[in-house]
């Protein structure tokens, strides 16, 4: 959807982590990218590729400061850019933003560093653009605006921006907030922050020395600005990590396991009327985070003309909200003793061929001494997942003889639970992270009134004549005519959006390349240096069990496209 953003953290480690990435993160818009800061070398490619990002989706980058950990990985996509503009497989052009230093940081390594046709890309496709404190400038349709952040070790900007529905997101880089950049961030829906460790390790990491602060210090401070969501990062971590390289390094990989405990998180508590407000928020939560990631290579045929590698990676992660300060209170997704993003909904039991409305299984516990007690939202309450996937993972087949290449790439994802309740006529109004489409409707609704705009199966509907095989409940005259099916028929929403929930698991054909380079005796006899051709699928296919228009993205109005490229690459 138009409309729909998503935030993806790439690294949230300082520079002086070695178990996991630097500080950086991308902007989500559809299929294109805004990517911030690149960490501190070429893992950027290999965390793009865990992110299932694209280069030829990223045309926007922004630079917060010169420091190794933030700028040296947007020498590399710089690099991987010119590359794939010179094969034909990136379209249009890099602007890479940042204040005075960062542009001519950036712009002497690479002419230092990088080989002449990549440095040629300078100033042509790729832009190194300079702004100042207060400027603007356009990113994947948003409009960003740059600030100082007043920093007290190196020149730093952060960045204000307005989100698509309307929510302020603001990034203050890696240092602690100054007060004279009140305006940027006081009342801001999302502020990304750093925390380079809990305010308990604080003798042990020594965050003030190094002019970083604490999560607690940056809870206080969202508090005190009004601030509604905090993110964390730039922190210090800790992992079990095992590297591996079998018959001689024909099969490698990495298997990694983690177990992080968050405190002093800000969340909302319930405040006296009389103070003016209903809540305010305080360092009152706990989340427990655990996973486990593996990477696995293998050279199949390493031969001289023959060369065949196939790599993966796989990932299951778990949270929990393990102390909140509303414990018995079910909040956008957020319940005391389960993940975050939980879906608590009726447990759809089918359509009752007697009355034509969807029917849920009510709870062992549930109490039933009269008849309005089957209306009772608590007697049908169940846990039944959460939006957030617990396993993703990506795969990559490299075959090759001689001049011919075959590049295979996908993206697997398992286990979230989304309601797929866009119905007609359908406005998609609403995208949240839980749940997608407008309002569900209940079995007192018109879903379809005239049947028009809406799929085959929606004409599947119980009638008296018709009480078994159908898919959905009866329809409900427009004008209101209930026909008293509420009496004795749970009709909440909290529990009727049970009956559109889905599993969101796929796994997708993400690209398929083809690539063949003419032999050089045949070139030089051109006068050429290189010939090649090019022919690339994207979104191939999918598999999927999701009735939606697309599981990676799903609330969408359009799937994701599906392109078919032709390229020729000649050089002279």
């Amino acid at each position: 959807m138009e409309n729909s953003m998503k935030l993806i953290m790439l690294g949230t480690g300082n520079a002086a982590t070695v178990a996991c990435y630097n500080t950086c993160f991308a902007l989500c818009r559809e299929d294109k990218y805004f990517l911030v800061d690149a960490g501190g070398g070429n893992g950027i490619l290999s965390q793009l590729q865990k992110a299932h990002i694209p280069l030829s989706g990223i045309h926007e980058i922004f630079v917060t400061h010169v420091h190794t950990d933030h700028i040296l990985g947007v020498i590399w996509m710089i690099r991987m850019v010119a590359q794939a503009i010179q094969k034909g497989e990136y379209q249009g052009e890099l602007r890479i933003y940042g204040h005075d230093k960062v542009v001519q940081v950036l712009d002497w390594i690479c002419r230092m560093t990088l080989p002449k046709k990549i440095v040629a890309r300078l100033g042509e496709e790729i832009l190194l653009c300079e702004v100042k404190s207060g400027e603007k400038f356009q990113a994947i349709g948003l409009e960003v605006e740059c600030f100082d952040i007043a920093s007290t070790k190196e020149k730093q900007f952060g960045f204000r921006t307005c989100l698509p529905d309307g929510q302020s997101l603001v990034c203050l880089g890696d240092e602690p907030y100054n007060a004279c950049n009140q305006m940027y961030v006081e009342g801001a829906d999302w502020l990304l922050c750093e925390a380079f460790c809990l305010y308990e390790d604080r003798e042990r990491f020594k965050p003030y020395e190094k002019h970083h602060s604490t999560a607690l210090d940056a809870g206080r401070l969202a508090a005190q600005l009004g601030v509604k969501n905090l993110l964390l990062y730039h922190t210090e971590d800790m992992k079990i990590a095992l590297d591996f390289g079998l018959f001689e390094d024909r099969v490698s990989g990495l298997v990694e396991a983690y177990y992080r405990k968050s405190s002093d998180i800000v969340s909302t508590v319930d405040v006296l009327s009389t103070t003016g407000f209903s809540g305010q928020g305080f360092n009152t939560s706990e989340i427990k985070n655990k996973g486990i990631e593996g990477t696995l290579r293998v050279k199949i045929l390493d031969g001289k003309d023959f060369k065949f590698n196939v790599a993966g990676n796989i990932a299951w992660n778990r949270n929990i909200l393990s102390k909140y300060s509303k414990k018995r209170v079910i909040q956008d997704g957020r319940y005391e003793g389960f993940p975050l993003e939980s879906v608590f909904a009726g447990r759809y039991t089918g359509i009752d061929p007697r009355d034509g409305v969807y029917t849920y299984e009510l709870r062992p516990d549930a109490q039933i001494y009269k008849g309005t007690d089957l209306q009772a939202v608590d007697n049908y309450r169940y846990y039944l997942g959460t939006s957030i996937s617990s396993v993703t993972g990506g795969f990559n087949v490299d075959f090759s003889y001689r001049n011919l290449r075959l590049n295979v790439g996908g993206v697997v994802s398992s286990g979230a639970k989304l309601l797929n309740m866009v119905t007609s006529p359908a406005s998609y109004e609403i995208i949240t992270s839980n749940r997608t489409g407008e309002t569900p409707q209940t079995v007192y609704s018109d879903l379809y009134r005239n049947h028009l705009n809406v799929s085959k199966d929606m004409v599947n509907r119980w009638t008296p004549e018709r009480t078994t095989g159908v898919k959905y409940p009866r329809i409900i005259d427009f004008m209101g005519d209930r026909l008293l099916l509420d009496q004795y028929n749970v009709h909440s929403q909290e529990i009727t959006k049970g009956a559109y929930l889905e599993n969101v698991s796929f796994l997708r054909i993400k690209n398929i390349s083809l690539y063949y380079d003419i032999p050089q005796s045949i070139v030089k006899s051109l006068g050429l240096s290189s010939v090649g051709f090019s022919f690339t699928m994207n979104n191939f296919i999918t598999f999927t069990n999701y009735s939606g228009i697309d599981p990676e993205t799903p609330g969408t109005t359009y799937p994701i496209t599906r392109s078919m490229t032709l390229g020729v690459n000649v050089g002279f």
